[in-house]
């Protein structure tokens, strides 16, 4: 989606630098020193490609700066559950943007049978409505590699789901968990999990 900006500012950039390089020769021409062929031509060469090269220095820059102002997993599990982590970093992968009413935290973890009961004890989770594809979608439409699939080919495919919401839980518009049971339907609730995926949405 960047892409649709990106490229065009390129482009705008580099007719920037082709139109100060015109002004500039210009400039030196009605001024009566007219510049010599190689810096006539070393000038045009290089000011819109220069120009043009400002875009990818600062999305480079950006690129590497903004890691420094990144919350770490932990940090993203605190904000969805309200308390530290009951499992290590290393089992944890979110991904989290926007701030406010449009705040969203996504979390794929994959906790032991203790872990997960400590990570859910706290929200107010209830049955919910929401189909197995329709929680997928909630991922995949942002491009996550790493989301809930019901593509039996994927390393998160997923046969069978229990979903549950809490919607309003610490100020969450939706808060929806899904623990990927690897045996299916057919198991025990509580046996044979695998990963459980968190979506909370929209700050109240």
């Amino acid at each position: 989606m960047w892409g649709l900006w990106f490229f065009p500012l390129v482009a705008l950039s580099f007719c920037a630098g082709l139109a100060a390089a015109v002004v500039w020769y210009l400039l030196r021409a009605v001024a009566g020193k007219r510049p010599k062929a190689p810096v006539a031509v070393a000038v045009a060469v290089a000011a819109p490609f220069g120009c043009a090269a400002l875009p990818f220095l600062a999305f480079a820059l950006l690129a590497a700066v903004s890691p420094l102002f990144e919350k770490s997993d932990t940090q993203l599990y605190e904000e969805i559950f309200g308390h530290e982590p009951a499992l290590g970093e290393d089992r944890m992968l979110c991904n989290d943007f926007g701030s406010g009413t449009d705040r969203h935290i996504f979390m794929r973890a994959e906790p032991t049978t203790e872990e997960r009961q400590k990570m859910l004890a706290t929200p107010p989770l209830r049955a919910s409505e929401f189909t197995l594809n329709e929680f997928e979608a909630l991922g995949t439409r942002h491009g996550f590699t790493w989301w809930i699939s019901t593509d039996p080919k994927s390393i998160d495919h997923c046969k069978s789901a229990r979903i549950r919401e809490a919607h309003g839980f610490r100020g969450w518009r939706e808060f929806r968990v899904a623990e990927c049971l690897e045996g299916g339907a057919d198991f025990p609730a509580d046996t044979n999990t695998r990963y459980v995926y968190i979506a909370a949405s929209g700050r109240l």
